[in-house]
């Protein structure tokens, strides 16, 4: 587990198909939930997450199904 800039709790980040970031998120009223991190996200704290996690490393690369 790890915490971004954006003050996200974040786990097992890996790269999909696309070059953005799945990962999951721990969210205050749903707990550990899918999240999607991407350089492209209409909001910035999909931006930011992308580029605090990037800098952290450790990141799975992708792996075809």
């Amino acid at each position: 587990m790890a915490e971004s800039a954006v003050s996200l709790e974040y786990r097992s980040p890996k790269f999909n198909s696309m070059g953005s970031i799945d990962c999951e998120i721990n969210h205050s009223k749903y707990g550990w939930v899918p999240f999607t991190a991407s350089p492209e996200d209409p909001e910035e704290y999909g931006r930011l997450l992308y580029d605090a996690i990037l800098a952290a490393g450790n990141i799975e690369p992708y792996q075809p199904a």
